[in-house]
């Protein structure tokens, strides 16, 4: 996660937008993931947490990337013409 998050932060140059976005989920999941680890929680609470409330998050992050996918070669592609 920590490679993905810096290649995000480098991507805010290009793309402020997209880049912020994906971030601020990322941010989510980390600060999931500390409060797990602070609370020492059961590996049957880390299981139930990331079932409730990672999965939705990354399942946006893959949604919002395939989007960005087509927009971007939808981009390229109208440049060529």
């Amino acid at each position: 996660m920590a490679y993905t998050s810096w290649c995000f932060e480098k991507a805010l140059d290009n793309d402020p937008k997209s880049a912020d976005h994906v971030l601020l989920l990322i941010q989510q999941l980390y600060r999931l993931e500390r409060r797990l680890k602070k609370r020492n929680s059961t590996i049957a609470v880390v299981k139930r947490v990331r079932e409730i409330y990672v999965l939705p998050i990354l399942n946006e992050i893959e949604t919002y990337l395939k989007q960005e996918k087509r927009r971007c070669f939808l981009k390229v592609v109208s440049q060529l013409r």
